[in-house]
């Protein structure tokens, strides 16, 4: 025999071997198991899609208390402000200055 006609030997061998031994240890028919995966894999989808309407529902809770809290700072922030600013301008509005003390800066001021 040649070595060509040994390989293919062998490889049909394995083949039919292989086949022989699929059939009569396959715990189901293919297309039975094809079903099954199928399911399985469907099921294992519509876990996954509850889980994700699940975070998406969180989410969303979560991004409305993050505005609320946002709007609550913004709200204090505002009311600190206002109650600040006024004092301040009334103080700068009262503020003056005295003819003497700019002369006496001016001579300090860098000249060109």
């Amino acid at each position: 025999m040649k070595t060509q006609d040994k390989i293919l030997l062998t490889g049909f061998l394995s083949f039919s071997s292989g086949y022989l031994l699929g059939m009569f240890f396959a715990p189901e028919a293919s297309i039975k198991a094809r079903r099954a995966v199928a399911e399985k894999i469907k099921a294992r989808g519509q876990v996954l899609e509850e889980q994700l309407h699940t975070l998406e529902k969180q989410l969303a809770k979560i991004e409305g208390q993050l505005k609320e809290a946002g709007q609550d700072l913004s709200d204090k922030v505002k009311e600190f402000a206002s109650s600040v600013v006024p004092t301040r301008l009334g103080e700068m509005v009262d503020w003056e200055v005295d003819d003497g003390e700019l002369t006496r800066d001016l001579r300090h001021m860098p000249k060109r």
